[in-house]
């Protein structure tokens, strides 16, 4: 429950409804595009604590969303049968502290293969090099304490809005830094 958000894009594609104009007696079919301002006022609604379950942003982002529109509905390719027929469409990508989690199983897994030196020689064999792997896990570590950075600010700063008061505290914290710093890079 602690993870914020860093960025999000939301993509909206399609028309927003469709309905009959019987003006002059004439019945015509009127299409109406998804606003702008519809959208970001219903995302805001997400952000800002009425929704039930609100999205986090981390403190320091204000604005949150980037929001595109299209206003041609999706097409749909005649022998697809795994997609439907639909007049609109959405997709939402974010970056959130979330992912740190998934990063997290992902070096230990590597880790514990990497030690047993599992699947090593094949990459040797196909003309790589080891110092491939050191890399790749001081990659992976930096992402990680990278985003685990951002959750210690992230509650140093919401706390602070609380005079100093400790209303968030970080859970989860990995050692990875400090735990595989004292291996040697062995």
């Amino acid at each position: 429950k602690q993870n914020r958000y860093l960025s999000a894009v939301v993509l909206l594609r399609g028309i927003a409804s469709q309905h009959k104009d019987r003006k002059q007696g004439q019945d015509e079919e009127v299409e109406k595009n998804v606003e702008a301002n519809h959208v970001i006022h219903a995302l805001h609604k997400l952000k800002d604590g009425t929704h039930r379950s609100p999205l986090k942003f981390v403190p320091w982002i204000t604005s949150g969303f980037k929001v595109g529109l299209v206003g041609i509905p999706p097409c749909k390719v005649d022998d697809d049968v795994w997609m439907a027929k639909t007049e609109r469409n959405g997709a939402m990508l974010g970056n959130s502290t979330a992912v740190r989690q998934l990063f997290v199983r992902q070096y230990c897994k590597f880790l514990k293969l990497f030690y047993r030196r599992a699947y090593v020689w094949q990459f040797l064999e196909s003309t790589g090099e080891i110092e491939a792997f050191y890399d790749a896990r001081e990659g992976v570590r930096e992402i990680i304490g990278h985003y685990e950075e951002l959750l210690r600010e992230c509650v140093r700063s919401e706390n602070a809005k609380y005079d100093g008061n400790t209303i968030l505290q970080l859970s989860g914290e990995t050692a990875l830094l400090e735990g595989t710093a004292a291996q040697g890079g062995s």
